[in-house]
């Protein structure tokens, strides 16, 4: 006799809240989440230097400046530093596109990831008739609240 159960298949659907009968399904629903973008994000990737995103964003800021500076009157135009006007044009509108811009990718990227963790822990689960559990989707809502603060 064996002093320890071996875990059955299962106990670790069961764990995740699925039945065993739903585990194919289950399996299905996340290969096709995790397969079904890639094509999009490789297409993207590959078209990002012809599209020229950054430099026409970059342009149309430096302009938008320019135009905005001749827009002061004469007495604003004297107490801004001419050194200030070039430092925001080169260096500052360089990192808010480098830096802001260009990661907004990214930034949809892991935003829809979330979606996906929502909709696998809780609307996949009561779709196929089992159990919702709210204890597995709390670190889904902590963790982007935690990292805002840290921000």
């Amino acid at each position: 006799p064996a002093l320890v159960a071996a875990p059955s298949a299962d106990a670790g659907a069961a764990s995740l809240g699925f039945s065993a009968e739903n585990r194919d399904i289950a399996l299905w629903y996340v290969a096709t989440a995790i397969f079904v973008p890639v094509p999009f994000i490789q297409l993207l990737s590959y078209c990002t230097p012809w599209l020229q995103v950054d430099s026409t964003s970059r342009s149309l800021l430096q302009r938008n400046l320019l135009r905005r500076f001749l827009n002061f009157t004469d007495q604003s135009r004297q107490e801004l530093r001419e050194g200030d006007l070039l430092l925001t044009m080169t260096r500052d509108v360089e990192a808010l596109v480098t830096h802001g811009f260009m990661n907004l990718p990214r930034l949809l990227q892991s935003i829809s990831e979330l979606v996906l963790l929502f909709v696998f822990q809780f609307a996949f689960p009561a779709a196929l008739g089992d159990e919702v559990r709210l204890d597995a989707g709390l670190p889904l809502f902590l963790f982007p609240v935690v990292l805002v603060m840290l921000l």
